[in-house]
């Protein structure tokens, strides 16, 4: 498995020339984001929930999941060394009730383990880290599928994960001193450098995954 370092060199690689677009995407999620939770918090009368801060909460559940989706598509197609547009953030309305599901399953399974405990939740988090990219690489995938190939594929490399992303400590630093502005260069580097994380160890959850499907097949006939 490639280093910290590695991994991070190349991120700066695959975003060499690409900077600008990464930031402006990383900007218009933000912006999207902010917009809906917003909404979604609203004003409260009397400190009751009213009738709108229930609509808008209802739709923040819904898109969370596609727009986390394109999120990371976008990122991981940039690690490939993809053509990426801006219109990809929108990319997970196209397949939106199966993103849905696998957004609302790892959120209540992220719940359930928090109930124990700060680090279990953490650990479940990182577990379940790699089921968007793994849907958008096997997009015939159901929900339950990519986080159980997610799971199996952080087996070994939680402990890793979690360094590589205390290992952007002194970014966050940086974001906060700038009034929050370096974070839409932090966000893409650090998700291109978990992009190339996940790429890096992919090819043991794919032969695991082609043994399955030959296995499922095998069965059918």
């Amino acid at each position: 498995m490639k280093t910290r370092a590695e991994l991070k060199e190349m991120a700066k690689k695959s975003l060499r020339g690409r900077w600008t677009d990464a930031v402006i995407f990383a900007l218009l999620y933000s912006l999207i984001m902010a917009a809906i939770n917003s909404l979604a918090g609203g004003r409260l009368e009397s400190n009751r929930l009213t009738t709108m801060n229930w609509v808008f909460m209802t739709i923040q559940m819904l898109v969370s999941g596609a727009f986390a989706y394109g999120l990371d598509k976008y990122y991981l197609y940039i690690a490939k060394g993809k053509k990426v547009g801006f219109g990809m953030l929108f990319d997970g309305f196209s397949q939106f009730g199966k993103v849905f599901v696998l957004w609302l399953l790892m959120a209540l399974k992220v719940f359930a383990w928090s109930l124990l405990f700060v680090v279990p939740g953490i650990i479940a988090t990182i577990r379940y880290s790699q089921a968007w990219r793994i849907l958008i690489d096997n997009p015939k995938m159901t929900p339950s599928e990519a986080i159980q190939a997610s799971c199996e594929m952080m087996q070994g490399h939680k402990m890793d994960y979690f360094i590589l992303g205390l290992s952007f400590i002194g970014w966050v630093v940086v974001s906060i001193l700038t009034f929050g502005i370096g974070f839409f260069w932090l966000l893409p580097y650090a998700d291109v450098t978990a992009s190339h994380f996940y790429l890096d160890i992919r090819p043991n959850i794919v032969e695991k995954i082609k043994a399955k499907v030959l296995k499922q097949e095998s069965d059918a006939d």
